[in-house]
């Protein structure tokens, strides 16, 4: 019985092993792969972003051996076949007819470098130029004109400079890559270029340094509607040997907006200011040649802003405060004319711009602007005292201004009261510049 066993499991090897060698000889064998290039061009703009549509031509010892066209990826790959060892160079080619230079040494394939990656910058050759006068040289030297872009430049030894062109408010970043030593500067603006880089470090001003480059904060002010009616920044590369360098002015990111670009936004007014006659001056001429003389005399009292039991009241007929109560003395405000304690609002007006910021939290959320509605008030102010009725409008906007600039809080640089601030009951504060006609 064992040897009738030994016997089985010889005959059962055999077969296996036969059936194997039967399996094995169906399989084709692996060729190596020797000899062939098996390519990937990846073509990209300056800023690393794939470029779609591109014509990529190989060429082996100038003699044209295929072309490729990228795909949305940016990327020309041979075909499976791939294409014999060699080393070949790829021209970059767009077919709408845009000239691009890129780094024609590193455009090259081999069977060391099957794959690579090619960045298309925009030639310089039809930039403008612009002639700026550094203040420690004696002439004039001509400046690359850059928008925002990637660029391919030839640099000579010593300082080649450049204008930033920025065409939108933002963040920018201007880097320089070169295969010598450099430093990059910023050396102000083509009408005073100066011979040191000016540039501060971050958060001292809108153009400071990085370890990458130089970084512009571009404000809506500095974008004017043409070339010359914008900012424009001088920067310069320094390198010690000729080179050629790649530069990149890049667009960041929006920025919140500035205090200072931040628009003005007109308070409403919320009623129409018509013309105010003080009541017994309805017969006086303003513009007879007899007007300063023949002026009546009305007997006007200042609100007394010590006295804790004033009271003005909303009359809902005429839109008007009037003092004690709604049929008392129409409370009447100084705008053309001075009170006690400041020049009358017209004056002010001459030098002054009636404005305040409003903030959420740190947040500024608006610029609010009272100089029109004050403007309009004193036009229509009466002729022979300057004076308007006070409504809800001037309450609003005397308060405000007021309250923003410091006339009424006590050791204020500006408060209106000197030795009397104490004595001024805070809530009437606002009422200093107004009076009512007397008994």
């Amino acid at each position: 019985m064992r040897i009738k066993r030994l016997i089985a499991l010889l005959l059962a090897a055999v077969m296996l092993l036969a059936s194997l060698t039967a399996l094995t000889s169906c399989v084709d064998p692996v060729e190596p792969d020797d000899g062939v290039i098996k390519y990937k061009v990846n073509v990209t703009d300056s800023f690393g972003n794939p470029m779609s549509g591109i014509i990529v031509n190989i060429f082996l010892d100038d003699e044209f051996i295929e072309m490729k066209m990228t795909d949305k990826n940016g990327v020309a790959s041979s075909s499976e076949e791939g294409i014999p060892d060699g080393s070949y160079t790829v021209e970059i080619v767009d077919p709408l007819g845009t000239v691009y230079d890129y780094d024609t040494e590193a455009a090259v394939l081999s069977p060391e470098r099957e794959e690579i990656t090619v960045a298309l910058y925009t030639s310089t050759d039809n930039l403008p130029t612009e002639t700026v006068y550094p203040s420690h040289l004696d002439n004039g030297v001509n400046a690359i004109v850059m928008p925002k872009g990637g660029y391919r430049v030839k640099l000579s030894p010593g300082r080649n400079y450049f204008i930033f062109y920025p065409e939108l408010r933002g963040k920018y970043t201007v880097e320089a890559d070169t295969p010598v030593e450099s430093t990059i500067g910023y050396y102000g603006s083509p009408h005073f270029v100066q011979s040191a880089d000016v540039a501060l470090n971050e958060g001292e001003g809108d153009v400071y340094r990085t370890e990458e480059g130089l970084v512009f904060l571009i404000r809506s002010f500095n974008i004017g509607e043409d070339y010359f009616s914008s900012t424009r920044y001088v920067f310069a590369v320094d390198v010690e040997s000729e080179c050629t360098a790649n530069i990149v002015i890049g667009y960041d990111e929006e920025l919140e907006m500035s205090k200072e670009e931040m628009p003005w936004s007109d308070v409403k007014i919320t009623g129409t200011p018509t013309k105010y006659v003080l009541p017994g001056t309805e017969n006086w001429d303003p513009d007879a040649e007899d007007a300063g003389s023949t002026k009546p005399v009305i007997p006007l009292t200042n609100l007394d802003l010590t006295d804790e039991n004033i009271t003005i009241v909303y009359n809902s007929d005429d839109k008007c405060y009037h003092l004690g109560d709604a049929d008392g003395p129409v409370v009447l405000v100084r705008l053309a004319s001075a009170s006690e304690y400041i020049a009358s609002f017209s004056e002010m007006m001459e030098t002054a711009h009636f404005g305040i910021y409003v903030y959420e939290g740190d947040k500024l959320k608006e610029k609010r602007d009272y100089t029109n509605l004050l403007s309009k008030y004193v036009a229509a102010s009466d002729a022979a005292y300057g004076l308007y009725p006070l409504n809800d409008d001037l309450i609003d906007a005397i308060k405000t201004i007021g309250d923003a600039w410091g006339w009424y809080k006590v050791g204020s640089p500006t408060n209106l009261f000197g030795d009397k601030a104490t004595k001024i009951v805070e809530e009437y504060a606002h009422l200093f510049a107004c009076c009512y006609i007397s008994e």
